[in-house]
C-alpha cells in the first residue's frame, strides 16, 4: 500500500518509510516571474521536475536543488494582466 492513504489520516508508516530518503519540503514560494526562477535554478545547477506551467490564476513549477531536495515556486497570474 505504499504511498495509500489509511483511514482518511496520511501515509501509512510503510509509505513514510519509503519516501523519507527523498529530500523534500512543502512551502511554496511567490516568484515574481516563474520561468526566470526556473531558468536561474538551472543555471545554479538545479533542475525543473516541472516545467513552468499555467493553471488556474498561477504559474507553476517544481523545481529540485542540486541535492535533489524539491520545492515548488508560484507566480500569481491575475485575470487580464
Amino acid at each position: 500500500m505504499n504511498g495509500c492513504l489509511k483511514g482518511g489520516r496520511g501515509l501509512d508508516a510503510e509509505a513514510r518509510r519509503a519516501n523519507s530518503a527523498i529530500a523534500s519540503f512543502g512551502a511554496g514560494p511567490a516568484a515574481e516571474s516563474e520561468d526566470a526562477t526556473a531558468a536561474r535554478a538551472k543555471e545554479l545547477g538545479g533542475s525543473a521536475i516541472v516545467e513552468p506551467h499555467d493553471t488556474p490564476g498561477f504559474r507553476n513549477a517544481v523545481l529540485a536543488d542540486p541535492q535533489g531536495a524539491t520545492f515548488s515556486v508560484s507566480q500569481l497570474v491575475r485575470a487580464g494582466a
